[in-house]
């Protein structure tokens, strides 16, 4: 691989996975020294990355991490619940009993470390927040982050729609970024709703596993609205 394209993939995923939050000055010196190379992959780096829109140029003063914005967090949540209820549905169909255990042992993945004896169960919100502050000082938010972007990627594939998939990658790197606003409390949600997405692709439900991915996103955009970022609510009002 070359130097370039590994710096490119680190940064992208801090990016992603908020560990470079918008507005993060990237200094090519300060990078240099991180990845243990010279300026010329790191430059390359910044260039593809700019040219994805995920880092701004500063004239005369290096990069930044781009903002982003409530509208793009809302046109990238539309594009969400537009495409991948539909593709669920799908996968649900379509799916191979190998692609069903990927997404089992995911969810078991993201089960780890969360209280023992309630998963799936009600608990109080204090308990679960004191446990995702936890997660996240183990610096499992990055794990966890991959692992539910490694869950919608597959349930994306096994419908077999490339260009909606292309539409879908995009817009939740969007969205993905916007998830360090979501008070705690959203890893458990999230559990539970992966729960019901794939209790109903394995079931062969293809209207359970629509309905629940909708639920999903729904329920995360909302959790956004409810902290007070988002401006319009999720039925638009």
């Amino acid at each position: 691989m070359k130097l370039a394209t590994k710096v490119y993939w680190d940064l992208k995923r801090e990016i992603a996975t908020s560990e470079l939050l918008p507005g993060t000055s990237l200094h090519e010196l300060d990078l240099c020294e991180k990845w243990g190379v010279s300026r010329t992959p790191v430059r390359e780096a910044l260039k593809m990355l700019a040219a994805e829109g995920l880092v701004e140029s500063r004239r005369g003063n290096g990069y930044s991490v781009a903002q982003i914005s409530r509208q793009d967090v809302i046109e990238a949540y539309q594009v969400r619940i537009w495409l991948e209820p539909p593709l669920a549905a799908v996968a649900a169909r379509l799916a191979t009993a190998e692609v069903i255990a990927k997404l089992g042992s995911i969810v078991e993945q993201t089960t780890v470390g969360l209280p023992e004896g309630v998963v799936g169960k009600a608990a109080s919100e204090t308990e679960w927040a004191l446990q995702e502050e936890l997660l996240l000082a183990r610096e499992k938010r990055q794990l966890w982050t991959g692992l539910d972007a490694d869950f919608h990627t597959i349930i994306g594939q096994a419908a077999g729609n490339s260009l909606a998939n292309t539409f879908v990658q995009h817009a939740r790197l969007v969205t993905q970024r916007a998830s360090y606003l979501i008070p705690p409390g959203r890893l458990r949600h999230s559990n539970d709703e992966h729960h019901a997405i794939l209790l109903a692709i394995s079931s062969r439900d293809e209207k359970g596993a629509e309905g629940a991915m909708r639920d999903h996103l729904n329920s995360t955009y909302r959790r956004l609205y409810t902290a007070g970022w988002m401006e319009v609510s999720p039925d638009g009002g």
